[in-house]
């Protein structure tokens, strides 16, 4: 993250739902009104979409953690889609970044692998 992006996520609140429109500096706020820009996730909450390329200026956006001025880290992404984490990406952050953004969350797969052979045992059996 660049220097001015560090200093206007330092000046986000620390509170769920909180983006750029809660900049104080009004220079700042030339994003067309996008919700989520420079957003802080809730511990509560989920993500808004997997993030491929997590950046404040991104077509999400909502990618600083919740209570540290950090955007969030590879494997905080990974747990985030289900990913174990003894799970191993590779190639450098921004190859691990998109890996697990184009992913389907493991459990997810997993359960959608369960319910085809379910379905495909049902039809051997008649």
């Amino acid at each position: 993250m660049n220097e001015l992006n560090l200093i206007r996520c330092k000046k986000i609140p620390k509170r769920p739902g909180s983006d750029w429109r809660d900049l104080p500096d009004e220079k700042a706020k030339r994003h067309n009104q996008w919700k989520g820009l420079f957003g802080r996730l809730d511990w509560e909450g989920n993500f808004p979409t997997s993030i491929t390329d997590p950046q404040p200026m991104g077509k999400v956006g909502m990618c600083f953690h919740p209570e540290q001025d950090r955007i969030l880290t590879v494997r905080e992404c990974a747990r985030s889609q289900g990913f174990p984490d003894n799970y191993q990406f590779f190639g450098n952050i921004q190859h691990k970044h998109r890996q697990i953004g184009n992913a389907v969350p493991p459990p997810l797969a997993y359960a959608l692998g369960r319910k085809l052979k379910e379905a495909l045992d049902s039809k051997r059996q008649k």
